[in-house]
């Protein structure tokens, strides 16, 4: 009977281990090495990047949710979480596997690209469809985050939305404003947020919006992956390996305030 127990256990034991298989990927900054754990869900269609302290950078976790297209960053020194939709060209999780295997579990130092994902809390995510992202978070405040690849793109959209929400006005028509919204603002600017307001009354054309970093300490993630290639008149499948796939991306939460500049 404790045979077969015994192996029940084991067979238990390995389809855990089939179903995430978990890496360590090194890395190097400032000439200290560090150890980032990536965990690739082939079942469920989920990566998990958990990145260590360093170098003044918080620890945070990443789950890559290819079943829903959501990022899910869980701040673990702060104590939150954000949620945002997943980008085009977010590695899959076998490409995660190729490309831990073509780098031997190491980061390349030299040869890599920088990213970077600016993000702004848009109000509370409702977690009740999601139990897995209310698992994954641990109870954390969840909120949702809107991202943009950058700072200017940022900026003009929370003006946007100052303008829509304050003036009924959507001044530029290439940026759709959702009125269910509700960007960060920055907690020590909230007193002076009615004075740049009523100061721009008559002249809302010279409203502008100032964004800075949310709180002190960076985020970022280590990347590496390979690029599946598909040849189906000859039934044949190869991976492209290059140094794009390589990526070392920051995430900069920002709040921000609206400017006028009379």
């Amino acid at each position: 009977m404790n045979i077969l127990l015994n192996f029940v256990v084991l067979a238990l034991a390995s389809l855990v281990a089939i179903k995430c298989q978990t890496h360590n990927l090194a890395f190097t900054e400032n000439g200290h090495n560090y150890q980032e754990k990536i965990s690739v869900d082939k079942k469920n269609n989920i990566v998990i990047y958990d990145v260590p302290n360093h170098e003044g950078r918080h620890h945070v976790t990443y789950m890559q949710d290819f079943k829903n297209r959501l990022t899910v960053l869980r701040n673990n020194d702060i104590q939150t979480c954000s949620v945002w939709k997943m980008v085009k060209d977010e590695p899959m999780p076998e490409s995660v596997l190729k490309g831990m295997e073509k780098n031997h579990n190491k980061f390349p130092m030299r040869q890599y690209m920088v990213e970077t994902d600016n993000i702004i809390s848009t109000g509370k995510f409702n977690v009740t469809n999601y139990p897995h992202i209310a698992k994954f978070c641990t109870n954390l405040p969840t909120e949702q985050v809107e991202r943009f690849e950058t700072k200017d793109q940022l900026e003009k959209a929370f003006t946007d939305f100052i303008l829509n929400k304050h003036f009924r006005i959507q001044k530029r028509s290439d940026i759709h404003v959702d009125a269910t919204k509700n960007y960060d603002v920055c907690n020590e600017n909230k007193a002076t947020f009615k004075n740049e307001l009523d100061r721009c009354k008559r002249r809302t054309d010279l409203l502008t919006s100032s964004c800075r970093f949310r709180y002190v300490g960076g985020i970022c993630s280590w990347k590496v992956s390979c690029d599946k290639k598909i040849d189906r008149k000859n039934k044949k499948v190869w991976w492209v390996c290059s140094n794009i796939n390589n990526k070392h991306v920051y995430t900069t939460p920002f709040c921000c305030t609206p400017k006028c500049n009379l």
